[in-house]
């Protein structure tokens, strides 16, 4: 009898073990999400609760006025710091955007690789981009910023209609390495 209800306490462990192993894995390992339109104009609480994370979770990153999320995001091999924008109306710090950003520490095929990856994943969710036709800094199809020693590209993205607001990928050239950015915005708030 002891040896039974002894391996039914171990089995039960080791499942409760492995459920947790796989939830932690889980957390980091999340794809994009950018569908943020339902908090638009919500206080940092409410958007927490929207979002189903605690505000302990969340760091505020007052020189670039934005909140950072603790725990990383894991995107194409990339690890990428996920951020919530909060402005002020009528005395209320209200949400307005949200994203994702990396550093990449070269300019050549790594850079490219994820360009591509991010484009495609825009791309498939939420269409063809949007850009201004002949805006002279859209990505387009630019994959070589080896002669680039500083420079922004974007391509954008209109969500429904143009009051939804838009998604935008940046890809910011300093020197030697790039700093890339998706962040969704709201047309107001």
């Amino acid at each position: 009898m002891k040896k039974c209800l002894s391996f039914i306490l171990a089995l039960v462990l080791c499942v409760s073990l492995a459920g947790c192993a796989s939830t932690s894995q889980n957390q980091n390992k999340e794809t994009l999400q950018l569908n943020l339109e339902p908090c638009v104009g919500k206080t940092l609480p409410e958007v927490c609760e929207l979002l189903n994370v605690e505000e302990a979770d969340i760091t505020e990153n007052p020189q670039i006025m934005r909140r950072d999320f603790n725990a990383k995001t894991e995107f194409a091999g990339h690890q990428f710091t996920r951020y919530l924008c909060f402005g002020d109306k009528d005395g209320e710090k209200l949400f307005y955007g949200g994203g994702y950003e990396t550093i990449v520490e070269s300019k050549g095929e790594e850079l490219a690789v994820l360009i591509d990856e991010l484009k495609n994943t825009l791309i498939d969710t939420y269409g063809e981009p949007t850009t201004y036709p002949g805006y002279g800094g859209a990505l387009g199809d630019k994959r070589d910023f080896s002669d680039v020693t500083f420079d922004v590209f974007i391509e954008d993205w209109s969500l429904n209609d143009s009051k939804a607001g838009q998604i935008r990928l940046t890809v910011t050239i300093h020197e030697e390495r790039a700093v890339v950015m998706v962040q969704y915005s709201a047309a107001s708030y």
